[in-house]
């Protein structure tokens, strides 16, 4: 198993040099020379915005709309473990408060026994 390893370790360590080689190969290649046509040519600046912009904005926008569901849900997480607190001040066992959240009452004591929030 070990030389099996090591074997497509070598490998992979090869077809990533092999990689990097071609691209430096292709980059050299792509290069303008001081007497080729292309060097005469002057370089334009692009200012526009590239063609992907939108999904960059839609993206920070779904990024947004995670964040504030994230709060949300620590307000919310907050709010039960207060409550859960108060019934258990109250009297209520911790089966029947697990009942009403869904949870097992070892969760719920697992829960209030938690460092508070």
């Amino acid at each position: 198993m070990r030389t099996t390893t090591y074997v497509h370790a070598v490998n992979r360590a090869q077809r990533r040099a092999a990689e990097r080689r071609a691209g430096k190969a292709r980059a050299t290649a792509a290069r303008p020379t001081a007497s080729s046509p292309q060097a005469a040519q002057p370089r334009a600046v692009v200012l526009a915005s590239p063609p992907d912009a939108a999904p960059v904005a839609d993206e920070l926008d779904a990024l947004l709309r995670v964040r504030r569901a994230a709060q949300r849900r620590a307000a919310a997480e907050r709010e039960l473990s207060e409550a859960m607190r108060e019934a258990r001040d109250a009297g209520v066992s911790f089966g029947r408060i697990g009942s009403a959240v869904g949870v097992s009452a070892q969760a719920v004591r697992q829960r209030l026994l938690r460092a508070p929030d």
